[in-house]
């Protein structure tokens, strides 16, 4: 019947290897988002995955190469082992991995004439794993006869742009740690040094996170637009997107941490009396005050508890929960509550003190350019 639907090439792909469409749209859903894009853009990676997957069993591949440098081949078992069941795969079938030590079947002459004929025809991604060795000129690593720089810079000057996978490939990693004997550093740093241009994506990682790789070979591969990718970049020229947030930036409970707000707590003894204290008011669950104190003050010394705050808080670092006290802010005593709150001088009819304090307390400062500066150190100020 010529109105009845039939099964597209791509779905008999998918169902091919038991994936489902729904699972290939939330795959292309979590493509978007490590790539940066946003969910309007859903369909267009969708589109992008088809034709390229149908393309690849034409003969449409888009080589890659990936070079062993100084490694342990740990990203390549990373890379290789993606979730199952294998949706990703199906992505993985756009590449045509031209050559890898580790992953071809050839070996010998037959692959690195494979490495040869890729360079020459241009058009690839190379991707490199492991630092970079530069003693002995070079001949701290050799392989199939040419020292490994020699492997690196042949590699990416034809590259479209190179993949630089894993902590060792993006700063020398542990191989780099002094003495640093093989001269080990990273492949920006070595290519940036010989005067190779090839744009250079950093996705570190011990090992690499597969998923990071993957976003990547999306945009040049899949999206083909290298301006999406270099457009990425951060300072360190890794994937912004990725690399840009920390996990506390992104913690659930990052909104209470920034208001000093306590979100649970327990007790072996006395819970009743916390509970008491911390549902007084709203305040009483705000942080009302820390406080730095040196092991070595004369309360601590004495070895007594007094069985009074105004005397036992000398004996250690302590934390406050509920009012806050506004001469600690310049200007404070002149300003009313709402004013107080706003710069984060908290209001509550409680202050009850946590002792917190250790002999071996370390705490630095972090100064505007990033530098810090210790303040403690065992317990006591750092200049005691």
């Amino acid at each position: 019947m010529e109105n009845q639907a039939t099964m597209s090439d791509f779905d008999s792909i998918l169902a091919s290897r038991g994936v489902t469409r729904r699972s290939f749209m939330k795959l292309c859903a979590g493509i978007a988002a490590a790539a940066g894009l946003s969910q309007l853009a859903v369909p267009r990676v969708a589109q992008a995955l088809e034709e390229s997957v149908i393309g690849a069993t034409s003969g449409n591949l888009y080589p890659v190469i990936w070079i062993e440098g100084a490694s342990c081949t740990g990203c390549t078992e990373s890379f290789a082992q993606v979730e199952t069941p294998d949706v990703a795969s199906v992505v993985l079938d756009m590449i045509s991995l031209n050559y890898s030590e580790t992953l071809s079947a050839a070996a010998g002459h037959s692959m690195e004439e494979a490495k040869a004929q890729t360079i020459a025809a241009g058009n690839y991604i190379l991707i490199y794993e492991g630092a970079v060795l530069e003693a002995f000129d070079g001949n701290a690593l050799r392989v199939a006869g040419e020292t490994g720089i020699t492997a690196l810079v042949e590699g990416a000057e034809s590259a479209n742009a190179v993949v630089a996978v894993g902590s060792c490939a993006v700063n020398g990693g542990w191989m780099a740690a002094a003495p640093n004997p093989a001269q080990a550093l990273g492949v920006q740093q070595y290519l940036k040094k010989v005067g190779v241009a090839t744009p250079v994506v950093n996705v570190p990682g011990c090992p690499v996170n597969p998923e990071w790789v993957m976003s990547v070979l999306v945009d040049v591969v899949v999206m083909k637009d290298m301006d999406l990718l270099v457009n990425r970049l951060n300072e360190f020229n890794m994937p912004g997107d990725l690399f840009n947030q920390t996990i506390h930036d992104n913690c659930e409970r990052r909104g209470h941490f920034e208001n000093g707000e306590v979100v649970d707590y327990g007790a072996e003894r006395g819970l009743d009396v916390l509970r008491n204290i911390i549902e007084t008011d709203e305040g009483a669950r705000h942080l009302g005050e820390c406080a730095l104190i040196s092991k070595n003050t004369p309360i601590r010394q004495s070895g007594l508890l007094f069985y009074n705050t105004l005397y036992d808080e000398n004996a250690s670092c302590h934390l406050a929960l509920g009012m806050g006290f506004p001469e600690c802010y310049e200007g404070g005593l002149d300003m009313d509550k709402d004013a107080l709150l706003a710069v984060g001088v908290n209001e509550s009819a409680q202050h009850v003190d946590f002792m917190i304090g250790a002999d071996d307390l370390d705490i630095a400062g972090i100064t505007a350019d990033g530098s810090e500066v210790p303040i403690f150190v065992h317990g006591q100020w750092s200049w005691e």
